[in-house]
């Protein structure tokens, strides 16, 4: 059997540090979003991750290589890319 983790990006950059939808903005994390990016890395170490996917995004892929801690393999998968949620 396998479990699948759905994991959110850590928390983006957003101009006034406040949150907003950003959809398809290509934004990088802060620093907030780095250190959550690396807690993330403290649980994969104890939890059976084989693989990470991610869309190309610059805060997920940012959050994906932080997680992996360049031991577990990151996919970037375009499929994976935000939807457009307009304006």
């Amino acid at each position: 059997m396998r479990t699948l983790y759905l994991i959110r990006h850590g928390h983006p950059e957003s101009g006034e540090g406040k949150s907003r939808c950003i959809s398809k903005t290509n934004v990088p994390l802060d620093e907030l979003g780095l250190c959550q990016a690396e807690l993330l890395w403290e649980w994969a170490r104890i939890t059976p991750v084989t693989a990470i996917f991610s869309s190309p995004l610059k805060r997920c892929v940012q959050t994906a290589y932080t997680m992996s801690g360049g031991q577990i393999p990151v996919v970037i998968d375009e499929r994976l890319s935000e939807m457009d949620v307009g304006v």
